[in-house]
């Protein structure tokens, strides 16, 4: 079973910005994250929510790409700033 119990919780731009940066096609990327290409594109579209395991799987598929925790975290909050004008968005928030 897989484990995902951490606070990042990535944004769309974060996940098409992230994924034009490593050079892969959605199906790619996908693929590497072991979800559909379909539920990947809804996402980046803002058609569907990122539950929690997505979210996980997202994030270990940019690792595999090479990026580490800390970057990824560097550019969410970075897009959260750029497209919130200065605020966090709702998914990065902390309770």
């Amino acid at each position: 079973m897989e484990t995902y119990n951490f606070k990042l919780e990535l944004n769309r731009t974060t996940i098409k910005v992230l994924r034009y940066i490593v050079g892969v096609t959605g199906k790619e990327f996908a693929e590497a994250c072991h979800v559909s290409h379909s539920l990947l594109t809804s996402i980046e579209r803002g058609k569907r929510n990122i539950s929690k395991l997505t979210n996980y799987r997202i994030t270990k598929g940019f690792m595999a790409y090479g990026f580490s925790i800390e970057e990824i975290v560097a550019f969410n909050m970075l897009i959260d700033l750029k497209t919130n004008g200065g605020g966090m968005n709702d998914t990065t928030k902390e309770t």
